[in-house]
């Protein structure tokens, strides 16, 4: 049996923030099946999970995510086919916003997840994210542009 140390809970302070999509598994819990996301923080040693429902269609979660990493601002074309494996390695943009917990704690989700700003729409690997750590900004919430949260 392995020893696990206690550690701090340390929650990613909110504000605006450079990814890669790190991982995609499939899990079902009290919402049913979901998608979850593991986003790789670029230039941190933190990651950040995101839950999306397998449903693909204009007024989804998922939709807008995908439309979001393949920088399609026009949308998904029509007939398209999603392979979740596609997706790791894709930067993007994500916001995360402060929420109260049903305890009363203050925590940080995923608030919403938008096209890649300062990697461009080359594909970047998970390792290669924190290799370049020095090579992207990390945005505080003072300079978060007006951003509509879902």
């Amino acid at each position: 049996m392995s020893k696990i140390q206690l550690s701090d809970y340390k929650p990613i302070p909110a504000g605006v923030y450079q990814a890669v999509v790190d991982g995609i598994t499939t899990e079902t819990g009290q919402f049913g099946e979901q998608l979850k996301f593991n986003f790789a923080l670029v230039g941190q040693d933190s990651s950040l999970f995101g839950w999306a429902n397998p449903v693909l269609n204009p007024k989804s979660k998922l939709y807008q995510w995908v439309s979001a990493l393949e920088n399609r601002p026009e949308g998904l074309p029509k007939g398209y086919e999603l392979e979740t494996q596609d997706l790791i390695g894709l930067p993007c943009t994500l916001v995360v916003v402060p929420y109260t917990a049903a305890d009363g704690s203050q925590k940080t989700k995923l608030g919403n997840l938008l096209p890649a700003t300062n990697i461009g729409a080359q594909q970047v690997l998970p390792s290669q994210a924190k290799l370049n750590r020095n090579a992207f900004i990390k945005q505080t919430s003072n300079d978060m542009p007006n951003i509509a949260l879902v």
